[in-house]
């Protein structure tokens, strides 16, 4: 799902030029980059700005920053640098292509903190190693010898830090982070294995080392991984998430008196409920609880009130909403109107959305499938607000299903009307103009074509 967070802007310690930059050899897609940056240091309070950059390649931050962390990382067509900066001062950053890829150079106040900070977010980038892509797919003992050799190599730039307290603060973040790395890489190999994380001896060991209430384990995520690496309640996505997050919230109780990390616990229970699970439980009661167990902290359930709004307007057997859809042509018609008589299988997504984007060969292949299926239709609404762009798309594409686009005020009250927080999203409605699914699953998910084909078998 994709989410624009907006920076905080309270407790800065300066709005100074923090950070200049230039691009040479290139320009960033679309003449922007991404300053992502976490005002607590800590993983779920990730804000995302956009910024222009300039003809002649240059682009400039104004922050801010707090005593809570000063490092930011800066994403450049895909390729993520980090940065340390300084109140009152300006770090320069120079992104330099050549043919095979893009190197940074620092310049300005201790530039070897930068080094530092701009190495281990390469090191640490998740997706480093669990690529599924053949042709760079590496096997499990090869990820690890990797994640080995690039965190000694952070522990000799860490030397040239100056500063005791800041070399020994960066010592312990990137032992963290190598830890955090590892864990995923054994979460990941026993997921392959299908193996039982508790039956791994080194996953036992490096969660009896986690204090889950140190700085440290908040700001890498370990903290968070030890509460949610004891909750043995299934993770069920797209159904009653109840079970799992009472569960982890009395797991918060047990172990948690960080406040910081007790924040981040209570966003992601709010998240697992209301985000990416269902309407099928007793959610009016679930928010009631919920928020009476964050206390000070329920101010981050506020964004949900429309959730528990729109699944009282989205239970099975509800008459599908209705909004004006806007075709290629630029010709219109109702939702109601092209949904009765048929089981209708609907993608809402955008040109911009990533995992949008990566369904549609999923989808593409459910259409041929079903291409003689006269039970079934698949439609798929843009919410782009640059229509061109998803014209542009589809004319390229040449999807074999129907096109359509709502923007604008349309757009607003499309979302507003499903409850829609992000995408893609997918929605069943049945023949009849009633909501089967307001929240259905993938076309990459298995029992997507399982549900179809139970609701457009044919009658013998």
């Amino acid at each position: 799902m994709i989410f624009t967070a907006l920076l905080f802007l309270c407790g800065s310690l300066a709005h100074a030029q923090l950070l200049k930059g230039i691009c040479k050899g290139f320009m960033p897609k679309d003449s922007i980059l991404t300053i992502s940056y976490s005002p607590t240091g800590g993983v779920f309070d990730q804000a995302f700005i956009n910024m222009k950059v300039s003809k002649d390649g240059s682009f400039s931050w104004d922050g801010p920053i707090t005593e809570r962390n000063q490092d930011i990382a800066v994403t450049v067509n895909d390729m993520t640098f980090g940065a340390h900066l300084f109140a009152g001062k300006t770090v320069r950053m120079t992104l330099d292509k050549n043919e095979r890829m893009i190197n940074v150079i620092f310049d300005g106040p201790e530039k070897e903190v930068s080094i530092v900070v701009n190495e281990m977010e390469s090191t640490y980038d998740i997706m480093k190693y669990l690529s599924d892509d053949p042709t760079s797919k590496k096997t499990d003992k090869e990820y690890r010898i990797m994640l080995d050799e690039n965190y000694k190599k952070v522990v000799s730039l860490i030397k040239g830090i100056k500063s005791e307290k800041q070399c020994q603060f960066y010592r312990d973040l990137n032992d963290g982070k190598y830890t955090w790395v590892k864990l995923r890489l054994i979460t990941n190999e026993a997921a392959e294995k299908i193996l039982s994380l508790e039956d791994i001896p080194e996953y036992k060991t490096l969660m009896s080392k986690i204090d889950p209430n140190t700085d440290i384990a908040y700001r890498t995520n370990l903290g968070y991984a030890y509460v949610s690496g004891k909750n043995n309640i299934k993770l069920g996505f797209r159904t009653d998430m109840g079970p799992y997050c009472r569960n982890l919230m009395a797991l918060t109780d047990k172990y948690v008196t960080n406040p910081l990390l007790r924040q981040d616990l209570v966003k992601s229970v709010g998240q697992f409920y209301f985000r990416y699970g269902d309407n099928s439980g007793d959610y009016h009661q679930f928010f009631s609880d919920v928020c009476r167990w964050a206390r000070k902290d329920s101010v981050a359930y506020a964004e949900y009130k429309e959730v528990v709004a729109s699944w009282d307007k989205t239970r099975k057997g509800t008459e599908c909403f209705d909004i004006t859809l806007t075709d290629r042509g630029g010709k219109t018609c109702r939702l109601r109107d092209i949904v009765k008589g048929k089981f209708t299988y609907i993608d809402v997504w955008a040109t911009w959305c990533g995992p949008c984007k990566n369904e549609i060969p999923y989808l593409a292949k459910l259409v041929e499938k079903e291409k003689n299926n006269n039970k079934l239709q698949v439609i798929s609404i843009s919410i782009d607000q640059n229509v061109a762009a998803w014209k542009k798309m589809i004319d390229t594409d040449k999807t074999a299903w129907t096109q359509y686009n709502v923007s604008g005020e349309v757009a607003k009250t499309f979302c507003a009307q499903w409850g829609i927080q992000g995408i893609p999203r997918f929605i069943m409605i049945d023949p009849a103009g009633l909501i089967f699914n307001a929240d259905a699953p993938r076309p990459s998910e298995e029992k997507t074509a399982k549900i179809i084909n139970e609701q457009t078998k044919v009658d013998l």
